[in-house]
């Protein structure tokens, strides 16, 4: 087998566009967790910002940095769409066998 080598990358903008979604994404998951943990409702003790207003700040900035990345690495925005079309479509397939298999 032949081995690939490791070239990290080195591109200035591309370490910052893929820094940068990292770091919004590891935010990201920070909200999804409390909301678990606290609840949609609850409040952040340490900024006193409601779950909820987390949540749907941190998915904006998530959303704005992978429309950035897209641009930025050319990747296949009808592509992308489609598959995220057909995921949704899973998870709502998933869900209501979910539901038929709850008990009362």
């Amino acid at each position: 087998m032949k081995m690939n080598p490791w070239r990290p990358i080195t591109n200035p903008l591309h370490l910052r566009r893929l820094g940068k979604l990292a770091e919004e994404l590891a935010e990201l998951q920070k909200a999804v967790a409390r909301c678990i943990i606290q609840g949609l409702d609850g409040i952040d003790p340490a900024t006193g910002t409601p779950n909820r207003e987390a949540l749907w700040k941190e998915t904006a900035d998530v959303r704005a940095q992978i429309a950035v990345a897209t641009h930025t690495f050319d990747l296949p925005v009808l592509e992308m769409a489609h598959r995220s079309a057909m995921k949704y479509a899973q998870m709502e397939d998933w869900e209501e066998a979910l539901k038929q298999n709850e008990h009362p």
